[in-house]
C-alpha cells in the first residue's frame, strides 16, 4: 500500500494514535511467536499495555544486556505478567533486569521548532562525544549536547548523504569487483554504470519511489502506461522511505530492462523491492 512501515500504515491509514498503534505492533508480533497470547487477551488475562511493556522489555534486554529471549523465555515472561495491572507488571520487569526497565529513545513535542529526545548512552559512548567537542573547540567553544550533535549530522550527511552530493555513491555500492568493472561496457549487463547510479541517486533524492500497489500490474513487468499513470497519479501513497536504499529496474532485466537507460531505473526500499520482485516470479 505504499507505506514504508507498519506503524505509518496504522498511524496514517488506521488513523490510530502513535501509541495505540505501538501497543497493536507488539501485541500481534508476541502473537505470531506465541499463538495462545490471543486466546489469553480475549479472556483478559493480558492486556495490550503489558504486551507493549513485556515487548519494549525484551527489545531493551538485547540492546542493553545482550540477552536474547527464545519462544519459551517469553512465554515464561508473559505467564510472570498475566493478570497484572501496568504498575505490577513494572515492579515485575524490575526484578528481571532494572536496567532493561529504563525507558530509551523517547521523543516529546516541545513546539513546532523543538522536541525533546531522550536516550541512555554508555561510558564509552560520553568519552568519544568529549573527544568530538575537545576536536571541534576551535568553531565552538564548549558545544551544548544539541550544538554537537548538529555538527555531527552535517559531517555525516556530507559524507553520506548521496542525494547531496552528485559524486558520491551509497555505501553498498562503493566497492565494486574486478568482475562487475569487466561487465560495465557490455550492452547487456545488468551492471549499472557509476554515472547512471549517481544520476539515480541525485534524481531519486536516496528515497523509495514505490507508489501504492493499485498502480501496479500483479505479477507482470510494468509497462510504459503503468510507468506513466505511476508518475501522474497524485493520489498515491508513495514510500519515500530512506532506509535500505537499493537500485530497481523498472522493467526487469529478466524480461530485457535496461541498465544504462535511467528512465528505467528508480530507487527503492529493501522490502518493497522484495515485494515487486516476489509478485513478478
Amino acid at each position: 500500500m505504499g507505506y514504508p512501515s507498519l506503524f505509518e500504515f496504522c498511524v496514517k491509514e488506521l488513523q490510530y494514535s502513535e501509541s495505540a498503534a505501538q501497543r497493536r505492533i507488539s501485541a500481534m508480533r508476541l502473537m505470531k511467536d506465541i499463538p495462545e497470547v490471543k486466546t489469553k487477551i480475549e479472556k483478559g488475562n493480558l492486556n495490550l499495555t503489558t504486551l507493549s511493556q513485556a515487548a519494549m522489555f525484551i527489545g531493551q534486554e538485547k540492546r542493553v544486556n545482550q540477552k536474547s529471549y527464545n519462544i519459551n523465555q517469553k512465554r515464561e515472561l508473559l505467564g510472570k505478567l498475566e493478570n497484572k495491572s501496568k504498575s505490577e507488571c513494572e515492579k515485575e520487569l524490575i526484578k528481571i533486569s532494572p536496567l532493561a526497565t529504563i525507558p530509551q529513545d523517547r521523543e516529546r513535542l516541545i513546539t513546532e521548532e523543538k522536541i525533546e529526545v531522550r536516550f541512555v548512552i554508555t561510558k564509552e559512548l560520553k568519552e568519544k562525544l568529549e573527544r568530538v567537542k575537545a576536536l571541534i573547540s576551535h568553531k565552538k567553544a564548549n558545544p551544548s549536547y544539541e550544538e554537537l550533535l548538529l555538527e555531527l549530522a552535517e559531517i555525516a550527511l556530507k559524507k553520506l548523504d548521496k542525494s547531496r552530493c552528485q559524486n558520491a555513491l551509497p555505501p553498498a555500492e562503493v566497492k565494486k569487483s574486478d568482475a562487475q568493472k569487466a561487465h560495465k561496457e557490455s550492452p547487456n549487463s545488468r551492471y549499472i554504470p557509476t554515472e547512471i547510479k549517481r544520476q539515480v541517486w541525485k534524481r531519486d533524492q536516496g528515497k523509495c519511489q514505490y507508489v501504492s500497489d493499485k498502480n501496479f500490474n500483479a505479477g507482470k513487468p510494468e509497462s510504459s502506461k503503468d510507468q506513466k499513470d505511476n508518475a501522474i497519479d497524485s493520489s498515491a501513497q508513495k514510500c519515500n522511505s530512506t532506509h535500505f536504499i537499493q537500485i530497481d529496474h523498472i522493467k526487469p532485466y529478466s524480461y530485457g530492462g535496461s541498465s544504462t537507460d535511467i528512465n528505467n531505473l528508480r530507487l527503492l526500499c529493501a522490502n518493497h523491492n522484495r515485494y515487486r520482485w516476489k509478485k513478478q516470479i
